[in-house]
């Protein structure tokens, strides 16, 4: 979208697979084949890998093919995003949680539902903030799990060492192989690279090195990244009687509202294969 250039200019934009999906499957069926196609070459991290899928979802249907061809590869594609973010997101489950969360405020008018925010922020960032200072790890949980999965899942790779810090790391079964250099922090498959989290060709010469795998995660992912994020403090204020009156400010008044007919809608329209029973949360897709 050229808009985004326009107005943040250098920014990186990335699509949600999940609304792209749904794109996708208007125009060329729910299929699962077709769509694990999809899904396969967005979550491969590195070129050969997406031309693989992409050629057998050219086998399948040609057209789908096309169609994913003619969007920009670095708009939805984590062999093709960039590193400087550490993040392999394909979703924007962040957005869709923020926007469940203030459900109960953003009817309300705009000061009221700033006022709301403004509150839930100072909450949870005091949270947060206890959290951090209590967390007894170097590496935070979440990216400790990932780590713990990684590690679990090199077992197969065999490391052979190609002098200084780098590696030859071979598959025991598939013999797929892969280049890993230590110094930079850096893996051929690109997963490292690109989240920052040592993959599992890495961990095979981490570990041949007998070094510690949490050496090698990047700081963002740290103790000492999130208590920087959560340290700032959201600072508590009075309510309306104690505020100051100015004498200068003409007084404005709100604009005219005409109410619509019928109950205001508070949920969004939903998608055909989404449950419609009410009181129920949608499960997003989790394409990661």
């Amino acid at each position: 979208m050229t808009i985004f250039d326009e107005l943040m200019d250098g920014v990186e934009h990335r699509l949600c697979l999940r609304h792209l999906y749904n794109n996708f499957k208007k125009r060329f069926g729910r299929g699962v084949l077709i769509r694990d196609m999809m899904m396969g070459a967005a979550k491969a991290t590195y070129e050969k890998e997406w031309e693989k899928k992409m050629g057998e979802l050219k086998a399948i249907n040609i057209e789908a093919y096309n169609w994913l061809l003619g969007i920009p590869t670095k708009t939805w594609c984590k062999h093709a995003f960039s590193t400087y973010c550490r993040c392999d997101v394909l979703i924007n489950n962040l957005t869709e949680s923020f926007n469940s969360t203030i459900l109960l405020a953003r009817d309300k008018p705009i000061i009221t539902m700033m006022k709301w925010i403004r509150t839930y922020i100072m909450k949870r960032f005091a949270t947060l903030r206890e959290k951090a200072m209590t967390y007894p790890g170097v590496v935070m949980s979440r990216p400790r799990k990932r780590l713990d999965k990684e590690i679990e899942k090199s077992g197969n790779w065999i490391p052979t060492w190609a002098g200084a810090e780098k590696f030859e790391v071979t598959h025991d079964f598939t013999m797929d192989k892969f280049i890993v250099d230590l110094s930079n922090k850096s893996c051929s498959c690109y997963s490292w690279d690109l989240i920052g989290i040592p993959c599992r060709h890495a961990i095979v010469a981490i570990n041949y090195k007998v070094q510690n795998p949490e050496d090698y995660v990047h700081v963002y992912y740290k103790k000492l990244a999130y208590v920087t994020c959560y340290a700032p403090e959201i600072v508590p204020i009075n309510g309306q009687q104690m505020w100051l009156t100015s004498e200068n400010t003409p007084l404005l008044l709100p604009p005219i509202y005409k109410t619509p007919s019928g109950r205001p809608k508070k949920l969004r329209k939903r998608e055909a294969n989404e449950p419609k029973k009410e009181g129920t949360k949608f499960l997003y897709y989790n394409f990661t």
